[in-house]
């Protein structure tokens, strides 16, 4: 048994090698660093430019949507914590919304039960996004810089 727990503590450690960030840090005053080298430029650019984490974040929000749309991005949502420099915490629920014409039984039949898969599966397992609402929302509460630097940044 402790030799197949040492193996599988390998494997784990090995795993973690292969799938880890993959791009080197950046060295400065800051670091910005994602799943792509492209979005890590422009979030070390705000940084550099004197913009705080939030605005790098935002910034690399819109560029991951671009350079990486498989990570959910603009078709997606999330969450932001947030402790700022003056010790406010601050926190974010920006996860997709149901549609308005949503109703509570949509997904069940006419005697109550589950229909398996329609949550899931189809035009009624969509949700509105809620990507964009919430970058613009940390931007306009939290961000330093303006919009056009944040989404307007070159992927070079």
């Amino acid at each position: 048994m402790r030799v197949l727990m040492r193996l599988c503590a390998i494997v784990v450690i090995n795993a973690s090698l292969v799938f880890g960030a993959s791009y080197p840090p950046i060295k400065g005053r800051a670091l910005a660093l994602t799943s792509h080298a492209l979005a890590d430029k422009v979030g070390q650019k705000i940084l550099d430019e004197g913009g705080n984490a939030i605005d790098a974040a935002v910034a690399i929000g819109y560029a991951l949507a671009v350079v990486h749309p498989s990570s959910g991005n603009l078709g997606g949502g999330g969450f932001a914590v947030i402790h700022l420099a003056n010790g406010e915490n601050v926190t974010l629920d920006f996860r997709e919304k149901a549609p308005l014409k949503a109703t509570k039984n949509m997904y069940l039949d006419k005697k109550g039960n589950v229909v398996p898969n329609l949550s899931t599966d189809g035009y009624l397992a969509a949700g509105v996004p809620g990507t964009v609402a919430g970058l613009e929302a940390l931007r306009k509460n939290t961000a330093a810089a303006s919009l056009p630097p944040l989404y307007s940044q070159r992927l070079t």
